[in-house]
């Protein structure tokens, strides 16, 4: 039944996804299924299209440091779907007709890391060594992917939600295992078994493009993600621990210099007109819109998908930063001299798209949401010298990323602190600046369930009013509110996958 049932999932995939990979590309007949009879047929189910393009708007809009900007929508009817809307309100009332894309693929994420793990069983003389790394790779997969839906679908980790609902725990590959939802406290420890059993693989990140690239785990990146995860239980000897590791295999030398990044060579000028008046623009882009990322970019540790220079251009004209996130650029220093926003917020990005709207906005923006980085790790070890440890280490490992951020003539590069509270402030407002706009909700989540009541955050939206089908542009802007202790915090599941469960999937409630 199992092998039926392995055939049946490839055929799927196979049709659905596409990959340059041989085995994955093929695309099988009812004839000539496809199964995997060879060690590199596992390893290729465990490098084939690993889904993070499709990202999540709870993500992206969530975490406050993208706004809703309601006269970008007055100007552009159409600029907000309403799921950007949903996700960036809070307010959990999805309609069940929106496709949640962030779900589905990270369970078909899954899937294929138990797929991988099963097909071990089958095919014969593999030595132990080998089962023994494609064991270590899949539990890195399937942790990966349930550690992203960890930090949408369910409340944050802290004593008192660990009896609420996780997620549906499975190594199945089959159809017919339990989709009732484990308890938190199980969900975190049936993951945590999955991180401590990948860092068990042998691979090393070596070079950019091949055997050994970002886009394959390596003992770098099992490493980075057993620092993400003890970072989100609030677990800083194990977080600051495996973020050390991970620097000594594949570290410092590897962070980009932003000051030397540069225009690109051809700005993009127009004229438009606003409110009657013929403005002239020029938008200058980052040199990084020709680059060769997969070579010229070094700072990844791991990626799930082929690095790309940017987001897709039709999201750029929604993706505004707030207020809020451009004046974090101010707060130690000056904007004009901090690489990451001198050459990754375009002004006049609107004007060039035809909008008739003044804000920057980021383009060919290199750090995303999901990819494990040095960068990362560095603000990892960081927050919890400040919190935990010598503050005085924690400013010094922030001063020497500053180095490779900050314009050296300017006098923003080094700052300093005279207590626990000032470092721990200065280090999380430069985490802020350097994880971007689109990771804020993981750290929100983290800032809002630990013992330290200063760095909570509630967060706050202004836009329309709302249904599950259009945006009321008549209407008053409304404000809306994230509390720290919001249940809100967990997505809706789609109500879809509810519904067909029969009542054993439970929604999450408010």
């Amino acid at each position: 039944m199992k092998k039926i049932n392995t055939i049946i999932f490839l055929m799927t995939v196979a049709f659905i996804l596409s990959s340059c990979d041989d085995f994955l590309s093929q695309r099988p007949s009812k004839e000539s299924a496809i199964v995997p009879s060879t060690l590199e047929d596992i390893e290729l189910i465990l490098v084939g299209t690993w889904r993070e393009d499709c990202s999540s708007d709870h993500v992206t809009y969530g975490g406050g440091d993208i706004q809703l900007l309601p006269e970008l929508e007055a100007a552009a009817n159409g600029s907000y779907r309403v799921s950007y809307v949903q996700a960036g309100t809070w307010e959990r009332n999805e309609s069940g007709s929106i496709v949640d894309y962030m779900w589905r693929y990270r369970w078909q994420n899954i899937f294929k890391a138990n797929l991988a793990e099963y097909e071990l069983t089958v095919i014969k003389d593999l030595s132990e060594n080998d089962i023994a790394e494609v064991k270590a790779k899949a539990a890195f997969r399937r942790a990966i992917s349930y550690m992203e839906l960890l930090n949408i679908y369910t409340l944050p980790y802290c004593e008192k939600n660990l009896e609420e609902p996780g997620l549906v725990l499975t190594k199945d590959i089959g159809y017919d295992y339990s989709l009732k939802r484990a308890s938190l406290k199980d969900t975190y420890d049936f993951i945590e078994k999955d991180i401590l059993a990948a860092l068990n693989v042998k691979a090393q990140l070596t070079n950019r493009t091949g055997a050994n690239s970002p886009y394959r785990v390596t003992k770098a990146a099992a490493n980075a993600l057993a620092s993400r995860f003890y970072l989100m239980k609030h677990d800083y000897a194990n977080a600051k621990k495996y973020a050390e590791e991970a620097i000594k295999l594949y570290g410092w030398n590897n962070v980009l210099d932003y000051n030397t990044i540069g225009y690109y060579a051809t700005p993009t000028k127009g004229t438009i007109t606003v409110n009657g008046t013929p403005i002239n623009f020029e938008a200058n882009y980052p040199a990084t819109r020709g680059w060769n990322t997969d070579v010229q970019w070094t700072e990844d540790i791991f990626t799930n998908m082929v690095i790309k220079n940017s987001y897709s251009q039709d999201h750029f004209t929604a993706l505004i930063p707030s207020d809020d996130y451009i004046a974090c650029f101010d707060a130690d220093g000056s904007k004009e001299n901090d690489a990451r926003y001198k050459y990754f917020f375009i002004e006049d990005y609107l004007y060039a798209q035809g909008k008739a709207v003044t804000k920057n906005v980021p383009c060919y923006y290199k750090p995303k949401k999901y990819t494990l980085s040095v960068p990362e790790m560095i603000m990892n070890i960081a927050e919890c010298e400040a919190r935990v440890g010598d503050y005085n280490t924690a400013i010094s490992l922030v001063n020497q990323l500053r180095a490779k951020r900050i314009d050296p003539t300017s006098d923003d590069v080094n700052l300093s602190a005279s207590s626990k509270d000032e470092a721990i402030a200065i280090v999380l407002r430069e985490r802020r600046r350097e994880m971007g706009p689109f990771k804020r909700l993981y750290d929100i989540r983290r800032y809002n369930s630990n013992d330290y009541a200063a760095d909570d955050v509630t967060l706050t939206q202004k836009f329309y009013s709302y249904t599950s089908s259009a945006i009321d542009r008549s209407s008053a802007i409304q404000t809306y509110t994230l509390k720290p202790d919001a249940r809100e915090y967990a997505a809706m599941i789609p109500e879809a996958d509810v519904m067909a469960s029969n009542g054993e999937l439970l929604q999450n409630t408010y």
